[in-house]
């Protein structure tokens, strides 16, 4: 028998994220918010099928980039669940985008 899926959870701050992410790129041409939108849903799917083939980001985080941008989505995978904690910027400061992982994990509600 297979393993029963995961359920997704999504931190309250990640639409946030792709909202303003959406956002930035809308600036430079419209069509490109909507690819933001796409290539989210797309990763999410493949994230709910295969939670364990993307690499790590680091300590148990991994990561999958929406890929021509260099934004990508931070989540962890659990026994019972998997946790999307944010869509970061790869541009930004790295540190700064572990402080918001390691904060927003701990208040992940499963």
């Amino acid at each position: 028998m297979g393993r029963a899926p995961r359920r997704l959870i999504t931190h309250p701050n990640v639409p946030e994220d792709i909202l303003e992410t959406a956002a930035f790129y809308e600036q430079q041409d419209a069509s490109l918010a909507w690819e933001i939108f796409h290539l989210y849903d797309q990763r999410i799917k493949f994230i709910e099928q295969f939670p364990e083939l993307s690499s790590y980001y680091f300590a148990e985080y991994r990561h999958i980039y929406l890929l021509p941008f260099s934004n990508f989505i931070v989540y962890r995978v659990k026994s019972d669940r998997i946790d999307v904690l944010a869509l970061l910027d790869g541009r930004r400061d790295p540190r700064r985008n572990r402080e918001l992982v390691t904060n927003r994990a701990v208040t992940v509600k499963p």
